[in-house]
């Protein structure tokens, strides 16, 4: 595989529109794990001209979900689904016994709603 061609996919994906974009936060996250292998995150934030990593750590960080979370993640609202920022944030959530409440309501609950989420989380 071309070492170029995740850079070229991330560039494509992140600078359409969100209702644009074919792929889904996840999928983001594992193309610039891909990419981190052979180029800095600082350079991937330069050839896709953002100010700095940070943007590209919080994809990075969303993998630290499990699977079945991550499938949940969405640049859509929908029931079922939850948020890219929402996903970040339970990601980093220190409390475990905090953080399993929620896993538990996204695989336990079909059409839970991200109000439901954003009441557990914040």
């Amino acid at each position: 595989m071309n070492e170029n061609a995740p850079l070229s996919q991330l560039n494509n994906c992140l600078t359409k529109p969100i209702a644009e974009r074919k792929l889904s936060p996840h999928e983001i996250g594992n193309l610039i794990k891909t990419a981190n292998q052979t180029h800095s995150l600082l350079k991937i934030s330069e050839v896709m001209n953002l100010k700095d990593k940070n943007f590209l750590n919080r994809f990075i960080k969303i993998l630290d979900l499990p699977s079945e979370i991550q499938q949940k993640i969405t640049w859509k609202n929908n029931p079922g689904t939850i948020s890219f920022t929402q996903s970040f944030v339970l990601a980093s959530e220190p409390n475990s016994e905090k953080k399993q409440e929620i896993f538990n309501l996204i695989l336990n609950k079909e059409n839970f709603t991200r109000i439901e989420i954003n009441k557990m989380l914040y």
